[in-house]
Order: C-alpha cells, then structure tokens, then sequence
C-alpha cells in the first residue's frame, strides 16, 4: 500500500486528552500553527512554514479559536485561525497556500498542515446551529461544536466528504494494457489525470465508481478494485483511489465535466511525459499515485 501525501500516520492524534479536565495544560512544550483565510506563514530565508512556540501578543483576541491536533515528541501540537485580525506582516514571512508550499514540506508538516487546514474550515462553515439557527460554540480541545441555544443544544462533528477516483483500464488478450486518462488544457500544455466524483447518498463507494464512470465517460466498468485513499483537505473531502476495468474502448464524453479523454499505453504515456507534450497529475495528489502505479506495473521505465 503506497502512504499518500498529507496523511496523518506520523504523529500521534492523542484523542483521549480532548476529554481529559483542564484539557492538554498538563504537558509543557508547545507549538501553534497559525492560519490566516487557508493562508500559511511561510519563512522564504527559512524555506519553511513558522510554527510558534507561543501565541504572540497581538493574536490573543483569537486564541479561542485554536484547535488540538495532537502531539509530537513530547509537544502538543494547535492550529491557530488568526484571520479576523489584521493581515500579519513580519520580516521575510509571506502568506501562501498549502499547495504552493507542499513541494517544501516532508510528511509530518504536509500531514500537519492539511490536518489543521481542514479542521478551521468546519469550524468556519458551522458557527451557527443547522437546526435552531443559534451560535455553536468550540468544546473538546476544537473537535466539536456545540449549540449554545439550551433547547437545542446539538451537538456538530467535523465532517468529510468522500469523493472516488478512478483510473480505468481496458486489456484485451495478447494486446498491451491501455488507460482511459481525462485530458485538461493548462496554460503550460496538457494534463491527465483519473477520472472523479463525489458520492451520493445510499451508494457504496463501488457503486459511485460505476455511476460516475458511466455518466462521465459513458463506459461500463466492473472489478473495481481499492488501491488507497487521501485526506484532500480542499476545503473538505477525502479521496477513495480505486481502478476498474471498462468492458470496451468506446467511450462518450459528458461534455460538462469531461472535454477530452484518451487511452494511453505505458509506454505512450512515458513517452508523451517525457516529450513534455503531456503533464501528469500534481505530485501531492492521489490522482498522480494512480498513475505511477498503473504505469509501474505495466512498464519497466518509470516516471
């Protein structure tokens, strides 16, 4: 099972001391990773995102807002929402998105980062109760939300929305394996990259694949097989990576979420990359992993 960038498997999330009285208080260090509008304080001397070991001064009025992500080595880890203070401007520090700096970050920063950008995302969509329509308020170290209304008193968990992505593949006796890839126009040329969708409500994940590849493509797909998933923090979703197989090469575009799409051998894909006539999927996603593999496994070369 190949590890997919931005997930949470190197530290420790410490779920019990949400509960636990006086919170997290009983540990010493401490780092905050502060957040302005899904922006970072990246460090470009540095080349690294600022991660504080306490609050300064002019970002007390926010210090409600911190969540805890968990710990690391003894240090409990926050992420800090300061967007409704002024924009910070400090020394060599300049504000950019998570997938502007992931190029810089190793596993444990990319987990970090995508952890607490998409938990003040939920906090931000849920400061009102979606029953009575009264405030919610942060409880359990930022991992609910609670309606303050006493009638009420709903009680609002973060949620994600899971999206398949599917890497279809035809193969027919004594012929090379083929991939059906959906082609984008950029501004730097072409980019591929699988097909996806999110899934609806009373579907399985398999039984979105099938849909999805049928009205986005017109094909009919079966084994469809789970490779891995990623949190996709971008604002909400996670991404379910399956490949299936289609029963023939005849496919129909949609015309509405797919323009263009074409079957593409290994080797042809290999070769069209390398010309650079063709872009693969960025490198942090999922849909990039999908492709690697499937061209791993069907040629010797590799990307």
């Amino acid at each position: 099972m190949v590890t997919q960038f931005y997930g949470n498997t190197c530290f420790d999330r410490a779920t019990l001391s949400r509960k636990s009285e006086g919170g997290t208080a009983d540990r010493r260090k401490t780092l905050y990773i502060p957040v302005w509008k899904n922006l970072f304080l990246y460090d470009w001397d540095e080349g690294k995102v600022q991660f504080y070991p306490e609050i300064p001064n002019e970002w007390a009025p926010v210090t409600t807002s911190k969540v805890f992500l968990g710990i690391d080595g003894g240090c409990e880890i926050f992420c800090l929402d300061i967007s409704e203070i002024k924009r910070p401007e400090r020394t060599n520090i300049v504000l950019l998105s998570l997938r502007k700096i992931f190029p810089n970050l190793n596993e444990k920063e990319a987990a970090l980062l995508a952890y607490a950008q998409g938990i003040l995302h939920w906090h931000g969509t849920h400061k009102y109760c979606g029953r009575c329509g009264s405030n919610t308020k942060s409880e359990e170290e930022g991992h609910i939300r609670v309606c303050c209304n006493k009638d009420c008193g709903q009680i609002l968990y973060p949620r994600v929305d899971p999206a398949i992505i599917t890497l279809i593949e035809f193969k027919k006796k004594n012929s090379p394996a083929v991939c059906l890839l959906n082609i984008n126009k950029t501004g730097k040329g072409l980019k591929c990259s699988p097909f996806a969708g999110f899934v609806e409500i009373g579907e399985s994940l398999e039984d979105a694949v099938v849909r999805e590849m049928k009205e986005e493509v017109g094909l009919e797909v079966h084994r469809v097989r789970y490779m891995a998933s990623q949190p996709w923090p971008f604002p909400s979703a996670i991404m379910i990576g399956f490949v299936a197989n289609a029963k023939t090469t005849d496919y129909k575009l949609d015309g509405d979420e797919v323009m263009d799409a074409k079957w593409f051998t290994a080797n042809e894909l290999l070769e069209q990359v390398n010309k650079g006539t063709l872009e693969l999927s960025n490198e942090d996603s999922i849909a990039r992993s999908l492709i690697q593999q499937w061209i791993s496994k069907h040629c010797k070369r590799k990307t």
